[in-house]
């Protein structure tokens, strides 16, 4: 008996070991140039943000990068891609380390420390990033090299002064940085150098330096020239949105981001792609991978998505339903229709299509702008609907038209919001979305007496935050923004600026009961409000959790003309747990259904109205 349970053992290992095998041999194998460029991208964010020398601050890295993409790419084994990496980066970062895994070099303190010049007289020289900063001095984050020039002096004018700390942690001379490239290779660079009246030491070679930057300027025209129809183009963009994403962005390892795979990804896709919307969803998926709402890609003048129907729909119930049809001569759809097929495919998967290449911190947001995306198109455009009303499938198809451009179609949106005023005796309605703060303000007579006011925060409110002032009986300095002080690679050691909004009590106090209606489209200001109700407990939050992404957004232009937008601040609610990929969790829940759509109610507000209702009746003692 034992013996036959070793034999059912024995076979039992030898198939585990079998199917194993097989299933790692139908592991995608990565192309040798991806894992070049992939060693690359990894060495060129760390030089580009974090090594002090005045070559590098002086290398223009968009060109750089389309060059180092072409010279990287055929490198057929490590030793020919080192000596590749070497020949362009050490001119830019002559105290850098390139070595092969086998290799023993070490970094020595000694080769960055100026010879026969006193300790008094030279200065440190190091990286400070206030978030990620691009140079626009409009933008409240910045990026400086400490104890040299914010910015480039202007001919025939004085050198402007040092740039002062930005914050106060600073990496000590000596300092330095390794790190595993790939592809075999890995590197040492120190983040501190020492200024020797007027240069960084240690000093490139004037000869090579001005060769490498001829090479470049042979191998790569202007900016202005610079389009995504090229490969090379195309594979530079994705690493420079890369290394902005991987030091800068807040979220990493809260959202568990696998850097590594959108890399491999978004440059695996980009060899396929054909045009610049190709490209464009490129970028957007490797985005997708931060699942950050506020985070996206844009080709800001480009109309291709810029055109909707004049309808709108919404995912209920599992199915996806007309909600509103803005002019019923330009379609046969009506209000509760369900689309069971667009353009041929079934609706669920149309929609998860869309939703690859949006990034959320939630399902609610990424299935709110899926709905959205699946509607945009060029003008005039056509979009064919397979439709079941009342349950049964209507012969034909129904064939819809881009035709409202989309700041016209939020604008059909707003005019269906209904406005602030009083719905029953004693009852108001506020909606946040389209009424000012100074309107609010010139309400506070009639909301002082009101018993019970619901505030819908389904939307952006404008200026809304105020009200809270008339809700709180103390002041608030909680401090709820974190804008990250970056001094290191990978979001490490990474220190914050905290700050809030320093709430003051303002008369008159409001002691109505309050009730916050809520879903998937309250995000970052109306989140910020939404956490101090839910912290200091000012009313009753009803309806579906928020977006989950709150704080001031960070963007930089890319090659062709992309802009790349992301969430630059870590937002803290006051408790001091993390708002991203949660969002605001209502304490009583409500729905939207089928029934409801048919009929045109507002189900998540009849809820909240039954709750108003019973605190008029029942008002506190």
């Amino acid at each position: 008996m034992i013996k036959r349970k070793q034999i059912i053992l024995i076979t039992l290992i030898v198939l585990g070991s079998l199917f194993g095998s097989l299933n790692c041999s139908k592991k995608k194998e990565i192309r040798p140039e991806i894992k070049n460029i992939r060693a690359f991208a990894r060495l060129y964010g760390l030089v580009k943000y974090f090594y002090p020398g005045d070559e590098a601050a002086e290398t223009d890295w968009d060109r750089f990068a389309i060059y180092g993409v072409k010279q990287v790419e055929n490198a057929q084994n490590p030793a020919q891609l080192k000596k590749i990496l070497q020949d362009m980066f050490l001119p830019v970062a002559p105290a850098l380390i390139i070595r092969l895994n086998s290799d023993r070099a070490k970094f020595s303190i000694e080769t960055i420390t100026p010879p026969g010049i006193p300790k008094d007289r030279l200065k440190p020289v190091f990286w400070q990033h206030f978030g990620l900063g691009s140079g626009d001095r409009r933008s409240m984050y910045r990026s400086i090299r400490l104890n040299k020039p914010d910015k480039p002096a202007l001919k025939n004018t004085a050198s402007p002064p040092p740039a002062q700390p930005l914050f106060e942690k600073k990496p000590g001379f000596g300092e330095y940085i390794s790190r595993e490239l790939g592809r075999g290779l890995s590197c040492v660079l120190p983040i501190v150098l020492y200024d020797c009246g007027g240069y960084t030491f240690p000093p490139a070679s004037k000869r090579v330096l001005a060769a490498l930057r001829s090479a470049v300027n042979r191998a790569v025209p202007q900016n202005r020239s610079l389009t995504a129809h090229h490969p090379h183009i195309r594979l530079a963009g994705i690493i420079i949105a890369w290394n902005a994403l991987r030091h800068f962005y807040p979220y990493g390892n809260a959202m568990a981001v696998d850097w590594q795979a959108l890399l491999t990804a978004a440059l695996e896709d980009s060899y396929r792609d054909n045009s610049e919307l190709d490209f464009l969803t490129t970028l957007n998926r490797m985005v997708a991978g931060l699942k950050d709402g506020q985070a996206g890609v844009y080709l800001p003048g480009n109309r291709s998505r810029m055109y909707l129907p004049p309808v709108r729909w919404a995912w209920v119930e599992e199915h996806l339903v007309v909600t509103a049809v803005f002019d019923s001569s330009q379609t046969a759809l009506r209000v509760g229709d369900m689309v069971v097929e667009v353009n041929g495919i079934k609706a669920k998967k149309a929609l998860r299509k869309k939703e690859q290449a949006i990034s959320a911190a939630t399902a609610g947001w990424k299935r709110f702008r899926g709905l959205e995306e699946l509607l945009r198109g060029p003008r005039d455009s056509e979009m064919s609907l397979q439709i079941e009303r009342d349950g049964a499938a209507l012969p034909k198809r129904i064939t819809l038209h881009r035709t409202v451009f989309s700041p016209n179609y939020y604008g059909l949106v707003e005019k269906r919001k209904p406005v602030s005023r009083e719905i029953e005796p004693g009852i108001y309605y506020l909606n946040t979305d389209i009424t000012p703060m100074s309107e609010i303000e010139k309400l506070m007579p009639e909301l002082q007496k009101a018993k019970s006011i619901i505030c819908d925060f389904r939307g952006s409110p404008k200026g809304s935050h105020l009200l809270l002032s008339h809700l709180i009986k103390e002041k608030d300095s909680v401090e709820l923004f974190h804008i990250p002080q970056v001094a290191y690679p990978d979001y490490e050691q990474v220190t914050y600026k905290k700050m809030g909004w320093d709430l003051e009590p303002r008369q008159p106090f409001l002691s109505a009961k309050m009730i916050f209606i809520v879903d998937s489209r309250a995000m970052d200001y109306a989140e910020t409000i939404l956490s101090y109700i839910e912290h200091h407990k000012l009313g009753i939050i009803v309806g579906q959790p928020t977006a989950g992404t709150c704080g001031s957004a960070n963007s930089f232009y890319l090659l062709g003309k992309y802009l790349l937008r992301w969430t630059g601040i870590k937002f803290v609610k006051p408790g001091g747990s993390l708002l991203h990929g949660k969002g605001i969790i209502p304490g009583v829940r409500a729905v939207r259904t089928l029934e409801g759509v048919k009929a045109g109610r507002d189900e998540l507000f009849e809820k909240a109205l039954s709750l108003a209702k019973g605190a008029a009746a029942h008002p506190p003692s």
